[in-house]
This record gives structure tokens, C-alpha cells and sequence, in this order.
């Protein structure tokens, strides 16, 4: 089983491929230099990798209640300290959890919130797979209009970050991501 995690911020198109084994180490790794004493407001960023890693792992696992405890650490302390543009990946990782574990209305319920939330702030970093995905979900639910409608914005809003990538290197290195290939030929 493979693993997708983001390598940073400063290339937030970069990604690295990891194994399970991989991942679990670089979960690990951080939690035995995680330092709660530093984890306030301005240095809460450490936690929130460690958190956001950890259940993406869980995911890819199968641990579906561990990936779900993470998340919910992680939107609490989200809602406490009023980060809300970093809600919308995480509702994003909720809506996956959700419909691995087989709930569908809340799968569409996490990605519908998130997609309100990320079009009140502009934040458009993870619009185009929420779109895909809820999309999907419509399809199955037999919304064909509403499906088509978020597939399109999914294929413009992948579109928008390639076109805003900053070289033609990283616009090329995120338009042969296979889940942004899906979305283009879909």
C-alpha cells in the first residue's frame, strides 16, 4: 500500500511517495521529537503535520477510529485557535474517512462543509479534489446534474493551480499527478 504525503509548504506541489513502513517512521519520528512545552498558537504547525500525517497513514492502513481521532484532535484544536483556512484539507481527510468507513451522507456532509468554508475565505488550494470527490459522490447518488457541475469545477480549479504553479516545472510535476490526471480526463 502507497502513501502520498506533502513534502512542504514551499513546493506545496512536490510530493513524495511512501510506503507504509516509510510513513509509519516519519509518524513516529515526529512524535518522539514532538516537544508539547512549544506548542502554542505560532508553533501549533508541528502538531498539526504530525496529526494530519499520522491519519493519512491510519487511512491508508485501514485504522479507520485512529484516522477519525486525528482528525477530530485536529478540527478541535482548529475551531479553538480560529484556523479556519486550515479546515478544508482536513475536511477533506474527514470525508475521506468517512466514505472508507462506508458513510457516504457524511462523507458529502465534511466535503460540503469544506467547500463552503474554503469558497468564503478564496481558499483554492484544495477546492478542485473536494469538488472531484464530492462529485463522485453525486453521481453515485444519482445527482447527475449537480455531479457534472462539480466535475467541471474540479477539472477549472486544477487548471487555476497549474496555471498559477510559478514554473512550468511544478505546473508539469502537478498535472501528471495521477489523481489531478483523473480529474482532467474525467
Amino acid at each position: 500500500m502507497s502513501q502520498y504525503a506533502p513534502c512542504g509548504r514551499a513546493i506545496p506541489f512536490c510530493e513524495v511517495l511512501l510506503t507504509g513502513e516509510a510513513a509509519q517512521a516519519v509518524v513516529k519520528t515526529g512524535w518522539e521529537n514532538f516537544d508539547i512545552k512549544s506548542q502554542n498558537h505560532p508553533g501549533w504547525w508541528e502538531t498539526h503535520s504530525i496529526l494530519a500525517a499520522e491519519a493519512e497513514l491510519a487511512l491508508a492502513k485501514g485504522e479507520l477510529a485512529r484516522a477519525t481521532r486525528c482528525v477530530n484532535q485536529l478540527l478541535e484544536k482548529f475551531n479553538e485557535l480560529k484556523l479556519l483556512h486550515l479546515k478544508p484539507c482536513i475536511l477533506y481527510l474527514q470525508a475521506r474517512i468517512s466514505k472508507a468507513a462506508g458513510n457516504q451522507a457524511a462523507a458529502v456532509k465534511s466535503l460540503t462543509e469544506a467547500l463552503t468554508l474554503a469558497d468564503e475565505m478564496g481558499a483554492r488550494r484544495e477546492v478542485w479534489a473536494i469538488c472531484s470527490m464530492l462529485g463522485k459522490l453525486e453521481a453515485e447518488r444519482g445527482n447527475k446534474s449537480a455531479a457534472i457541475q462539480l466535475k467541471e469545477r474540479a477539472c477549472r480549479e486544477a487548471l487555476l493551480i497549474a496555471d498559477h504553479a510559478g514554473t512550468e516545472e511544478l505546473r508539469e510535476i502537478f498535472l501528471s499527478r495521477p489523481d489531478v490526471q483523473k480529474v482532467l480526463v474525467s
